[in-house]
């Protein structure tokens, strides 16, 4: 048996017992089928399916980092890797982003054009349907 993953369930076992609840009542409400399913987790024996972390989480009030004795989420920094990668996509996509609304404008420019020349009696072609670019 994995050390950590015996913390884990002594983790989830204490949460429990401070909620008031049975095995049995717990199981229900995370919604395992198997009571022994449960007593595992609380054993060390296993860990929930990543399914079962949210149900856990949410029946006892808690987050799946403290049951597992992570800190918790410093919100502020994720907000702040978040706003670095969104930044790295804009630059990565940036040039994508531009070129086909450069060549749509540059097409619809050339089809203006050549509406212009054909009312103008330059042109006996209707725009847009010859030489394409």
């Amino acid at each position: 048996m994995e050390e950590h993953q015996k913390r884990i369930g002594q983790r989830i076992a204490k949460r429990r017992v401070e909620l008031g609840l049975t095995q049995e009542q717990a199981q229900r409400l995370v919604g395992v089928k198997s009571i022994r399913t449960y007593q595992k987790w609380e054993h060390g024996e296993s860990n929930p399916y990543p399914r079962n972390w949210a149900k856990i989480a949410e029946a006892f009030g808690t987050t799946r980092e403290e049951l597992e004795g992570r800190p918790p989420a410093d919100v502020e920094e994720l907000e702040d890797q978040l706003d670095r990668i969104e930044a790295k996509i804009d630059a990565l996509t940036a040039g994508l982003a531009k070129r086909p609304a450069e060549q749509l404008r540059e097409r619809l420019e050339e089809i203006a054009r050549r509406a212009q020349e054909q009312a103008d009696g330059k042109r006996e072609d209707p725009p847009g349907l010859e030489e394409t670019g």
